[in-house]
């Protein structure tokens, strides 16, 4: 980090150094990656994402006929919304005085902590906004997807004409029809319905998707006690049923791996809600897109004695497709 001047006072880039050693050591708090997001790094702040569907089915042709055309369906673009946060540090000319001479003076501990402080608030900023995608999901408020409706929906279009349920997909509980049905609690039973729906969805060129291998269960404090106890009881209630659809091991079996991480800014009002992320499909369907992470403004302002650095982030989550998750309010309302 250099040194920069302000009103011809030279100030140590300590305090610069600090934040960004904060910031590094308290990465374990920032949890956005066990939700399944993936970095992303726009070129432009108003980028929009989209996708292509693979080639449908070959044509059945006989000897001389022509070949038969084929088709590829571009999704449904979303343009990135990046949200800026800022956090603002205070400090006097005796905190940099006395951090560069005793750096384990209880002043300087104090000043390390306002340091910790700010660097925290941008963090919490992080990993709210990664939350709200989650628990959100049903709604609009938060998120839309390019395709006009909300991220967990019964109604997502599919682009093929007539692909999927009477036209379009759904990544909460229905029936085989498409019809609303209920937002089910999380059981072995409502588990193992949901990666059966995850494996049935449509791509935009009516073609099914190839099957979830790498599964997270996300879920509200109140709710991971259920879910872990569902991934790691090996019998059902009666043991001569053999182990349990729900079980990691059972799916294990089935060629999946399954695991659960607590959303741990989900509100208590929440508490129902589950999800389930195909680790593999939101690598290239869901993103933590990044202008900075956090970082401290190389001048500070001094004011009435007083030296003042700004810092900030500019980031935003974006899902460019729907197929990578499932969504259950688990209150036993309509989807």
């Amino acid at each position: 980090m250099r040194n920069f001047v302000l009103n011809g006072e030279a100030v140590d880039a300590t305090v610069q150094a600090l934040f960004v050693e904060y910031r590094d050591d308290v990465d374990n708090q920032i949890y956005y990656k066990d939700y399944g997001y993936e970095d992303y790094e726009p070129d432009i702040p108003e980028e929009k994402l989209s996708s292509v569907s693979g080639l449908g089915k070959g044509k059945l042709t006989v000897a001389g006929q022509q070949y038969g055309s084929n088709t590829r369906y571009k999704g449904y673009s979303k343009q990135l919304v990046l949200r800026k946060y800022t956090s603002e540090i205070e400090y006097s000319e005796e905190d940099i005085h006395w951090l560069q001479k005793a750096p384990t003076t209880k002043r300087v501990l104090e000043f390390k902590d306002n340091i910790e402080g700010a660097v925290n608030a941008l963090n919490a900023n992080v990993n709210d906004d990664a939350a709200k995608m989650i628990y959100l999901a049903h709604g609009t408020t938060f998120f839309t997807g390019g395709d006009g409706v909300a991220l967990a929906s019964r109604v997502h279009p599919i682009r093929k004409p007539g692909a999927g349920f009477a036209g379009y997909g759904s990544n909460v509980f229905c029936t085989n029809t498409g019809a609303a049905s209920t937002h089910k609690a999380f059981t072995p039973d409502t588990l193992v319905e949901a990666l059966q729906i995850m494996d049935r969805y449509v791509m935009n060129n009516g073609r099914q998707i190839a099957p979830a291998r790498r599964l997270r269960i996300l879920v509200s404090t109140e709710l991971a006690d259920t879910v872990a106890q569902t991934l790691q009881s090996l019998y059902g209630p009666n043991t001569d049923l053999g182990l349990s659809k729900g079980s990691a091991e059972f799916q294990r079996s089935r060629g999946r791996t399954i695991d659960y991480r607590v959303v741990v800014d989900q509100p208590q009002a929440y508490s129902t809600y589950w999800a389930i992320v195909d680790l593999d499909r939101a690598k290239r369907m869901f993103f933590m897109a990044w202008g900075w992470k956090q970082r401290l403004m190389d001048e500070s302002e001094k004011r009435k004695g007083l030296r003042y650095n700004e810092g900030s982030v500019l980031f935003g989550p974006i899902a460019r497709d729907w197929r990578f998750g499932f969504f259950s309010k688990g209150d036993g309302t309509a989807t």
